[in-house]
C-alpha cells in the first residue's frame, strides 16, 4: 500500500465489461481505494454529491451526461447540472480527473454543450489523462489542455486478459479459410463511425475474405448486411464475442484493419497486438506519429476511401516476422503497469 490515505473513486461511465477500466483501477483497487462505479447520470450525480475530500471523482467517455438529451433545452440543462455538482465538490477538496478518449463523442448532437462541458471539466481538473503525446494537439480545437494538467499514461496491452490457446491453422480451419487465403478482420462496435461502410466497399475488390465480429444495433446490422457485396466472401458474427472466443478470431487473421473516419485512441491496436496480430489503421497525423517507429503498424489513406483502403489490403504482405514485432510491443507496455502508472497519477493528486 501507498504511503498515503486512499479514499473512493468515483467513477462514471463504468462499464465491468470494459476490460481498460479494469485494467485502469487494478493497483488502485490493491492500494486501498474504493472504486465507485456509475453507469448512469442520476447515480454519478447522487455519487459526486456525498464525495469527501480527498475523493476523486474521474469521468471517462462524457457522452452520457450531455449528448443523449432528447432535445437543445435539455442538454443545456444537464450541462449546467453536471458543471455545478463538479464546481461544488472540487471546491470542498474532492480532485477531478478526465481520461480523455475522443475529440467529441463519435454520436454529437450537442457539440457546442459538449465543448463547453470539456473545457469546464479541464478547468475544474487536477489531471487530464491523455494517452499519447499527441492528444493535446489533436484536441486543441475542442479544449485547451495545460500541460501542467497533462497526465500521459499510455494504452496498455491486453496481456493475460484472453486466452491464447488457438494456434493459427486451428483458427483458420474453424472458418475454414485456405492456408493462402488473406484474411482481414474487423472486430469490435460496428457502427457508422468506425468506417464498416468503407472496408465492406474495398472487401470486394481485394479478393480478400473479411472476418467482422461485433456488437451492433439493429438498424445499423441492417445496413450493414446490406452492404456487404455478393462476390466476396465474409465470415460475420453480430453480436458480442465471448472473451474466450476472441482469440480464435484474431489468431484466423492475417491483418485487423481499423478503418475509422475518426480516431483518437484504438483499444484494437492495442488488442491486436496482445494477439500478434498486424493492424492497417488510417493514417492520421497522430497516429503516424505514435507508431511510426512499428513495422507490424501499416497506415492507409485516410483521404482515399475504399481505394486507399483496398490498395492497403492488397499490399499488406503477412509474416511472422510482424506477428513477432506486434507481440513485442505488447509486452513493453502491459496492464500491470499501466494500473501501477494510474496509482502514481492518483498518488500525485495530494502532493
Amino acid at each position: 500500500m501507498s504511503d498515503r490515505s486512499t479514499g473512493t473513486a468515483v467513477v462514471f461511465p463504468y462499464w465491468p465489461e470494459n476490460p481498460f477500466l479494469n485494467i485502469a483501477y487494478l493497483a488502485l483497487r490493491a492500494d486501498g481505494w474504493t472504486i465507485s462505479e456509475q453507469r448512469d447520470l442520476a447515480g454519478f450525480l447522487d455519487a459526486v454529491a456525498v464525495a469527501a475530500p480527498g475523493d476523486v471523482v474521474h469521468l471517462h467517455w462524457t457522452s452520457l451526461l450531455v449528448q443523449n438529451a432528447p432535445d437543445e433545452r435539455e442538454a443545456d440543462r444537464r450541462l449546467a447540472t453536471v458543471v455545478r455538482a463538479l464546481t461544488d465538490a472540487t471546491g470542498r477538496g474532492v480532485r477531478l480527473v478526465w481520461t480523455v478518449h475522443n475529440r467529441l463523442p463519435h454520436d454529437c448532437p450537442w457539440p457546442r454543450q459538449e465543448i463547453e462541458l470539456s473545457r469546464a471539466i479541464v478547468g475544474l481538473s487536477s489531471a487530464v489523462h491523455v494517452m499519447s503525446a499527441q492528444t493535446r494537439d489533436v484536441v486543441a480545437d475542442v479544449v485547451d489542455i495545460p500541460l501542467e494538467k497533462q497526465a500521459i499514461v499510455p494504452h496498455p496491452s491486453y496481456e493475460g486478459l484472453y486466452d491464447q490457446a488457438w494456434t493459427r491453422d486451428e483458427a483458420r480451419g474453424s472458418f475454414g479459410l485456405g492456408p493462402a487465403e488473406k484474411t482481414v478482420l474487423f472486430f469490435g462496435h460496428i457502427k457508422p463511425y468506425k468506417g464498416v461502410s468503407t472496408l465492406l466497399g474495398a472487401i470486394g475488390t481485394t479478393g480478400a475474405t473479411l472476418l467482422l465480429a461485433g456488437h451492433v444495433s439493429h438498424a445499423d446490422r441492417l445496413t450493414t448486411e446490406a452492404l456487404v457485396p455478393s462476390d466476396a466472401t465474409v465470415h460475420a458474427h453480430y453480436g458480442y464475442v465471448p472473451d474466450d472466443d476472441a482469440g480464435r478470431w484474431f489468431a484466423a487473421a492475417d491483418v485487423l484493419v481499423v478503418p475509422y473516419a475518426a480516431i483518437l485512441n484504438s483499444g484494437s491496436i492495442h488488442l491486436a497486438s496482445t494477439f500478434g496480430l498486424p493492424v492497417i489503421v488510417p493514417g492520421f497525423a497522430h497516429l503516424v506519429e505514435q507508431f511510426r517507429d512499428e513495422p507490424w503498424v501499416v497506415f492507409s489513406d485516410p483521404e482515399g476511401g475504399e481505394e486507399g483502403l483496398a490498395a492497403a489490403i492488397d499490399a499488406f504482405a503477412p509474416s511472422d516476422d510482424l506477428r513477432a514485432a506486434a507481440r513485442r510491443y505488447a509486452l513493453r507496455y502491459t496492464p500491470y503497469a499501466m494500473s501501477t502508472d494510474m496509482l502514481a497519477l492518483y498518488d500525485s493528486l495530494s502532493v
